[in-house]
């Protein structure tokens, strides 16, 4: 009982020094017979700290806990600490201090005391794909869109036996692309380099990921936004969605019908195109038809909207080589056609 101690000396003074082994200066366990009080309970009514930990004189990262119950690392004294916690504040502080750190970060900002993170801008970032494969962004209006056509999956062949042209010609069947928990991908010419390069050709439904068990082939329309092949936190556009960019891009006064089938938006195509205005880099990439064939490389390129016309087709956006508008049109959701995707 070290009660009623008056002196100018420790009350407890540890001094161990064992030659070898790895042995506590001090060990206690408490508790296993039920008991609910604290196993070690230190009451400071003097002007010192709480508790200060010093594993050698030369240390420079302590511990200690001060008499207002703020915690400080790097200092034996709060003032200097590297990292503390007070009842009103917390400071991490070093060679670099966190306040510089922060500002260098263009999406990060100290205000209040409170450090207020915001999403970086669009077109500043990559976005990967399950693959692994890295896209650029580009904002366009209000929309945030990759600025490549996906890639992802696995490649299969057109047809069966790899035959490249319409498949019967070659005495093979088309293969089409398949429900199997595989993103699959047709390369244009079944090259591999032109996935690289121009991006995958997917079948419509494939493109969806079977959301809600749409197809090819039933009226099924998958409820939007639409996922599907994207990356999280990103999805296949909508009809309307791809509206909204051509009506953007058109020039002035120009004709824009949403409802239209065929060409208008005029001179959005052009500002979508490779070189274009708006930086969307729109690559002509061609097509895969049904039949198995592939066609229209460097002439056009056709991507997928997540809107279904009926049973059998699906919206989609048209780019051509020689025209200046935006083609938008329902084909059969069994051709290959390229994805771009939209930012949620």
């Amino acid at each position: 009982d070290l009660d009623n101690i008056s002196t100018s000396q420790d009350a407890v003074n540890i001094n161990y020094n064992p030659t070898s082994g790895s042995f506590d200066a001090m060990d206690i366990t408490y508790g296993s017979g039920g008991g609910t009080g604290n196993a070690l309970a230190i009451t400071q009514l003097g002007a010192g700290n709480v508790l200060l930990f010093n594993d050698e004189a030369s240390d420079t990262s302590p511990f200690v806990i001060d008499g207002a119950g703020s915690v400080g690392i790097g200092t034996t004294t709060l003032s200097g600490a590297k990292f503390k916690i007070a009842l009103d504040s917390f400071s991490v502080s070093d060679s670099y201090d966190d306040q510089s750190k922060i500002a260098s970060l263009s999406n990060a900002a100290v205000s209040i005391g409170k450090l207020q993170i915001s999403e970086a801008a669009c077109g500043t970032y990559t976005v990967q794909d399950a693959d692994g494969n890295s896209y650029d962004t580009v904002l366009i209006g209000t929309q945030c869109w990759l600025k490549q056509n996906l890639r992802t999956g696995t490649k299969i062949t057109s047809c069966t036996n790899g035959y490249v042209g319409v498949c019967t010609t070659g005495g093979d069947t088309v293969q089409n692309q398949t429900n199997n928990s595989i993103i699959e991908k047709y390369c244009y010419s079944d090259t591999d380099a032109n996935c690289t390069t121009d991006g995958g050709l997917y079948q419509w439904a494939e493109a969806m990921q079977y959301k809600d068990g749409c197809s090819n082939t039933t009226s099924l329309q998958p409820t939007e936004p639409v996922q599907g092949i994207c990356p999280t936190g990103w999805h296949i556009p909508t009809d309307a969605q791809q509206y909204t960019l051509e009506n953007y891009l058109k020039d002035g006064a120009n004709s824009c019908v949403s409802t239209r089938s065929g060409w208008d938006c005029d001179t959005a195509g052009t500002k979508l195109k490779v070189g274009g205005a708006s930086g969307f880099e729109g690559i002509l990439a061609g097509n895969r038809n049904t039949n198995g064939s592939f066609g229209n490389r460097l002439t056009i390129a056709n991507l997928w909207s997540s809107s279904q016309y009926d049973a059998s087709n699906a919206w989609e956006r048209n780019l051509g080589s020689g025209n200046s508008m935006v083609s938008r049109y329902n084909f059969s959701k069994a051709y290959g056609f390229s994805v771009r995707c939209l930012k949620d």
